[in-house]
């Protein structure tokens, strides 16, 4: 867990123009007399206090099996639990600096059979064709000092325009080399991998600034990705940026978080709709926020039963035969996964429980 991971709600870049002056969006002020329900847990992991478990990620391989990889940030590695009924399925990786090896590993994400892991101490990103999780290649490690997050686009078969937040300033916060804690790198998924950095940003002060970052998604349809600045003095929120690292003037999610704002993941439909949901970390006050895709307007939040403390979080649309349609993975207390049923999530907040066909 890194500080404070704000969920920002990008606005669609068509209505963009009219609101480039606007710092923050404006609280709701009828956020806090909503009624918070809360949902029930499908499951939840067996607790492994040592691991220090961040952010998780989902696989599906084509028998229906379902895998769910998740950082463990103190033991050097990622374990593995299985998607349908929680039940651990082993871990990839140990203590090091060689290939398959971690040091403080953060960041996760799958995309078709690429496992990629940001490893913080390593100053990389690894990279590991699954099944079989053989680590086929890492990039940044000349480039990056202290990563935690990553969003992977997908732009061509086995090519991705991956983002990556590092979380470095030097001593003189002032210091505009330190405000660019966004790397950008173009990577070919062969084995081995072919990397490429293409840039890096970040606004050295003003609205724009990222104080403290972490989470990182983008919108690839709307053009539009979301970056939270935990500082949570001053708020935690969501600032909103274009694909080329533009900031759009836009933060949401001030005066609706109320605690630091983690890990975050979209709901998205075909047809442009959909929703962001994320986490509001707390060990005794954790809710999951959700927000509209195409208006960015807070629509609710749940509650779990047993969750808490969330960092990382993963929406996962596919059905699968305990979630026909998708389930919410979330890390629990450090120590655990915890699983919610999408349909839970879309009848206690009035959501459309899929995507139209």
């Amino acid at each position: 867990m890194q500080a404070t991971i704000t969920i920002a709600v990008a606005l669609s870049l068509a209505l963009l123009g009219g609101c480039a002056g606007e710092r923050a969006a404006r609280p709701d002020a009828g956020a806090a007399a909503r009624t918070e329900p809360v949902i029930k847990e499908a499951f939840v992991t067996v607790a492994a206090d040592a691991d220090n478990l961040d952010s998780p990620a989902v696989w599906h391989a084509d028998n229906g099996d379902v895998r769910v990889y998740i950082t463990a940030k103190s033991t050097d590695a990622v374990r593995v639990f299985d998607g349908i009924s929680g039940a651990s399925l082993g871990s990839i990786g140990r203590r090091g600096t060689g290939a398959g090896e971690f040091l403080r590993p953060n960041g996760i994400s799958v995309v078709g059979d690429i496992l990629f892991v940001v490893e913080r101490d390593g100053h990389r990103v690894q990279a590991f064709a699954l099944p079989d999780a053989r680590a086929i290649g890492s990039f940044g490690a000349d480039t990056l000092k202290k990563p935690y997050g990553l969003w992977v686009r997908e732009d061509g078969p086995r090519r991705y325009r991956i983002y990556v937040t590092d979380d470095w300033a030097p001593p003189a916060t002032a210091d505009g080399a330190g405000a660019r804690k966004v790397h950008v790198f173009d990577v070919a998924g062969t084995d081995p991998l072919v990397a490429t950095h293409v840039s890096e940003f970040g606004d050295a002060g003003g609205a724009g600034r990222l104080r403290i970052v972490e989470s990182i998604f983008g919108d690839t349809s709307r053009g539009e990705l979301l970056i939270a600045d935990e500082l949570e003095s001053d708020g935690s929120r969501l600032k909103l940026f274009d694909m080329q690292g533009r900031y759009r003037g836009r933060d949401i999610g001030a005066g609706i978080y109320r605690h630091q704002a983690e890990g975050f993941a979209l709901y998205a439909c075909a047809d442009g709709s959909g929703y962001w949901i994320g986490s509001d970390q707390s060990p005794t006050d954790q809710r999951y926020l959700v927000f509209d895709r195409a208006t960015f307007e807070y629509v609710g939040a749940v509650r779990p039963t047993v969750a808490n403390t969330t960092d990382g979080v993963w929406l996962d649309q596919r059905a699968s035969t305990r979630f026909p349609a998708g389930a919410l993975y979330v890390s629990h207390s450090d120590n655990a996964v915890a699983a919610f049923d999408w349909r839970d999530i879309a009848s206690a907040l009035t959501l459309r429980p899929a995507c139209a066909p």
